[in-house]
């Protein structure tokens, strides 16, 4: 025999059983039909067919093969899901929220950053106009136009008590006397 639908099931009952006009009830179809409810070919079927639930509660329940007792067919509550979770999540999360306290301790105002002064205490400093607009700039070509120190912080400088040696044009070589 093969594999019938709920619906399927649910009419043979009605046919077979209630009147017996239509169909003789042999203990061959009663077995199979046992066989086919408890087959979990229709958990799928019965999972679409059934009506959603929006939020879940405590008390809900689930059901999960359980690959620990040979794969037996067994139920979990939201509960039990939800406290799985939060032991799993809390390690991620729990570091995360420690610094968000932190920060969430300064008193934030215009012209204002926070920064760490350690692992695990923030502080807030004062930003200018100048600082800021040093810190939006792309890339260091573009802060050295911002200082207006051009290319010249870009030469190698030298500073020791022998005479200047090779270098590129352009490089500082200061001499000393020791």
């Amino acid at each position: 025999m093969t594999i019938r639908t709920r619906a399927q099931l649910n009419a043979d009952a009605d046919t077979y059983i209630n009147d017996n006009t239509t169909g003789d009830v042999t203990p061959a179809k009663v077995r199979q039909r046992i066989k086919d409810l408890a087959d979990s070919a229709l958990l799928a079927s019965d999972l679409t067919a059934a009506t959603g639930k929006t939020t879940p509660v405590d008390a809900d329940t689930l059901p999960i093969n359980d690959s620990a007792a040979s794969n037996v067919l067994k139920k979990v509550t939201w509960a039990n899901i939800k406290a799985t979770l939060k032991t799993y999540f809390d390690t991620i999360y729990q570091p995360v929220a420690a610094k968000l306290t932190t920060l969430a301790g300064q008193t934030w105002a215009a012209d204002r950053f926070t920064y760490y002064t350690s692992s695990s205490a923030a502080a807030i400093g004062t930003i200018t106009a100048a600082g800021r607009a040093l810190i939006d700039d792309a890339d260091a070509a573009a802060q050295r136009t911002t200082l207006g120190i051009g290319s010249m912080a870009t030469r190698a400088v030298t500073i020791s008590t022998s005479d200047p040696s090779g270098g590129a044009d352009g490089d500082v070589h200061l001499k000393y006397t020791a």
